[in-house]
Formats: structure tokens, sequence, C-alpha cells
């Protein structure tokens, strides 16, 4: 279990998410990707089984409902196409019990 924590401000409709290595994070995959909870403060959280320590994983910032064809930025409301994600810098997950924090 790795809990991954990251700083970020991001706009109205947008949610932070992680993505890796793993299929645990969804191999790569912005669709796949697991969703971080907004804990306030601009930090976000997620807790996540089967990460191991050689993973390689990264954030990313999309439109929050990505994974069914949402309306995207340049659309939100209006049925247009889903934004492509932004991605974050590409990190290795360091073998500690508290996991990665970045902010």
């Amino acid at each position: 279990r790795v809990t991954f924590k990251r700083r970020a401000r991001v706009e109205y409709g947008d949610a932070v998410y992680v993505s890796g290595s793993c299929e645990a994070l969804g191999d790569g995959d912005p669709a796949r990707a697991v969703r971080m909870r907004h804990g306030g403060g601009n930090v976000w959280s997620a807790t996540v089984e089967g990460v191991h320590g050689d993973t390689r994983y990264r954030y990313l910032v999309q439109t929050d409902d990505h994974a069914s064809g949402g309306r995207g930025e340049q659309g939100r409301g209006k049925g247009g196409p889903a934004a492509p994600p932004r991605w974050d810098t590409e990190y290795t997950l360091p073998l500690t019990p508290a996991g990665p924090q970045h902010g």
C-alpha cells in the first residue's frame, strides 16, 4: 500500500490523478489513472494497493469526468471533446513506508 500526495491548484471541474507503470496505476493509460482526493489546501492524495518499489509514476490533471468521455475544457457544459491530460514530471517510486510526497 502506497499513499501518493501532491500539492496542486486546479481549475473547477478538474482533478489530480496518478498514473504509473503497474496495473494498480493503470499501466500509464490516463483513462485508467487513479483519481486523487482533494483534502483542502490544494493537497491531493490517494492510497493504492499493489504498487511496487520499482514503479515509475507521474501525476496528471484532467477533467473530473474524463473516463466517461466528459465535456472537456473547451466544451465544458456543451458536450465538446475532452481536453487532453496535462502530465507532470515522472518519478520512480522511493522505497519508503510513507510513500511519495511532492509539492
